[in-house]
């Protein structure tokens, strides 16, 4: 597996992480009826995180991902494409 790839600013590239079904994140998360903040608060995470991954602009890393599908109930394999 390859180290993240990240800009000269040293912000990490879009594609670096786990490519997931954002769609299937949000579905999930509206049927908890949770905005994006609670979910965050749930998971360990920022709401900026959440709006990231779901707008698909970041690929959660393992860790991340993880948190995610605890807080919503659901396994990793859930959110894969």
């Amino acid at each position: 597996m390859s180290a993240p790839r990240a800009s000269a600013s040293g912000i990490r590239h879009p594609a670096a992480g786990i490519a997931i079904d954002a769609e299937r994140l949000v579905r999930l998360r509206r049927e908890k009826s949770w905005n994006r903040a609670e979910l965050a608060e749930k998971a360990g995470l920022s709401p900026s995180m959440i709006s990231k991954i779901e707008n698909r602009e970041r690929r959660p890393r393992t860790a991340t991902l993880a948190a995610i599908c605890a807080a919503l109930g659901c396994g990793v394999t859930d959110l894969l494409p």
